[in-house]
């Protein structure tokens, strides 16, 4: 099985957003822009990520720019005021918070799918799978997540080493919902990308092994061909 390849932006400053973003953009089918408020995790975005408005300043500077779709991945403790900013974009398919989040996730679920967006849950090195059971089937009152995101580092920084012992999550899930969409984001490289697919995951997201090596195109393009 081979999975996508989605370059994870995480910046600390306008200009590293434009430039990852330009990059990504000639080559990527999907891009995940990371967004942390300093209190879910230590690192904190710059209010001008969090709302957008780096988002809606790159469009203006690139009017004829083909953008690729638009995961967001909320590190943040109230995604929905998040979402509420960057809704405006036709671009974003997808959000992902954290089921960490002390939040009604089940409402939370709903309301993203009501505006036409994918939901997805991302789940932390140390948080049992069974935390997403609740979430992961459709009842009256209850919409089910589209995506999950499994963490292969403790969030909020990039360039960490990853946790192979992840990957039983990875398995647990593709046993319990084998048609599920499951991401894996931190750590990912030619190294590990093999595995992690064998173990499950449709998606890697990865953000050093592209942006960091000499030729990203290039980069993104040898993980493309691991199956």
């Amino acid at each position: 099985m081979k999975a996508e390849i989605v370059p994870a932006i995480l910046a600390k400053t306008k200009k590293e957003f434009f430039d990852k973003l330009e990059i990504a953009s000639q080559f990527a089918k999907t891009v995940q822009i990371d967004l942390m408020d300093g209190l879910f995790v230590d690192n904190k975005s710059s209010r001008d990520l969090l709302n957008g408005n780096w988002f809606a300043e790159y469009l203006l500077a690139h009017p004829d720019c083909k953008l690729p779709r638009i995961e967001l991945h909320l590190m943040v403790m109230d995604p929905w005021r998040v979402v509420t900013y960057w809704v405006r974009f036709e671009q974003i398919y997808r959000v992902i918070w954290h089921v960490e989040a002390p939040l009604q996730q089940g409402d939370l679920i709903q309301a993203i799918h009501a505006l036409k967006i994918q939901a997805g849950l991302a789940i932390n090195p140390k948080t049992s799978v069974s935390e997403l059971t609740p979430l992961m089937s459709a009842t009256k009152n209850k919409a089910s997540v589209d995506h999950v995101l499994v963490m292969g580092v403790t969030p909020g920084w990039s360039g960490q080493r990853f946790k192979p012992s992840v990957l039983a999550k990875i398995k647990s899930l593709r046993r319990k919902y084998p048609k599920l969409s499951i991401g894996i984001d931190g750590g990912v490289s030619l190294n590990n990308a093999k595995e992690i697919i064998r173990s499950g995951a449709n998606i890697l997201n990865a953000a050093g092994a592209i942006f960091l090596a000499e030729n990203p195109k290039q980069a993104y393009k040898e993980l493309s061909k691991i199956k």
